[in-house]
């Protein structure tokens, strides 16, 4: 359980959900110019470079796979980057309906022309041994249990 959670004082608690597709679309939207700027910083290092992208995922949005799969198309059209390995990570960040807190990451990579090996070196992140193989559909990750389910 979290360990901040037991000394909050509750007066109200409030969750709403946007419906808007344009809005959604704008908050699931990718900066493709800050991610060309990000390799092409590393490109003048090394091209043997990693870059990694943290982001926050709104589940009541949904996941990115679309705007993923997008910019995993520019790139692999363009040719004109040089790099090993690009990483999305996903971050959920939520307090479960019976107060428990809950951080979820989905991880997504994209191959460069540099990269060796089929994956990057870290695939999977605090799972049991044989509980889930690999990162799950790009863009989307697994289908994880709710928190309130496994504690």
């Amino acid at each position: 359980a979290s360990t901040w959670l037991c000394d909050v004082d509750w007066e109200c608690a409030v969750k709403w959900k946007i419906t808007n597709d344009e809005v959604i679309t704008k908050l699931r939207r990718l900066n493709y110019k800050r991610i060309f700027k990000g390799l092409s910083q590393l490109e003048s290092f090394s091209p043997k470079s990693s870059l990694h992208i943290w982001l926050e995922r709104e589940y009541s949005l949904g996941h990115r796979q679309e705007e993923m799969l997008n910019f995993y198309n520019k790139i692999k059209l363009s040719r004109k980057d040089i790099f090993s390995w690009i990483l999305f990570n996903e971050t959920c960040l939520d307090v479960s309906p019976k107060g428990n807190f809950d951080m979820i990451e989905h991880c997504h990579f994209i191959s460069g022309p540099s990269s060796t090996g089929n994956n990057p070196l870290v695939t999977n992140i605090f799972t049991k041994e044989n509980e889930m193989d690999g990162l799950g559909e790009f863009g989307i990750g697994h289908n994880l249990p709710d928190i309130d389910s496994i504690i």
